[in-house]
């Protein structure tokens, strides 16, 4: 679905307001529709991506906290850690902690 994919790319920065532009949908009508075909709500497929995102800069770079907020889009790092509270029931450090392993000497 395109705009599923479009939302996939530009999550970072998307709204619901762009992507009815882009696609001309009534707003209401698109937040619907996609709840419809996805079982989800715009912001929790804007949520969901960014969080996967920043699971995998977490595991496959060494960017900061701050570094990973302004990658997928947000201001600082509570909003990070609320994502993580909300869909892993971690905080990001406690995340960062189980994925990286015992550090290799």
């Amino acid at each position: 679905m395109p705009i599923i994919q479009y939302i996939n790319q530009n999550f970072a920065s998307v709204t619901l307001r762009d992507v009815s532009a882009k696609f001309s949908y009534n707003t209401n009508y698109l937040g619907n529709k996609l709840k419809e075909v996805t079982g989800k709500t715009f912001k929790e497929l804007v949520d969901r991506r960014r969080i996967s995102a920043a699971q995998n800069l977490m595991i496959k770079t060494n960017c900061t906290l701050a570094d990973i907020c302004d990658i997928i889009g947000y201001q600082n790092t509570s909003s990070l850690f609320r994502l993580f509270k909300k869909y892993l029931k971690t905080t990001p450090s406690e995340y960062k902690r189980k994925v990286s392993g015992p550090l290799k000497q």
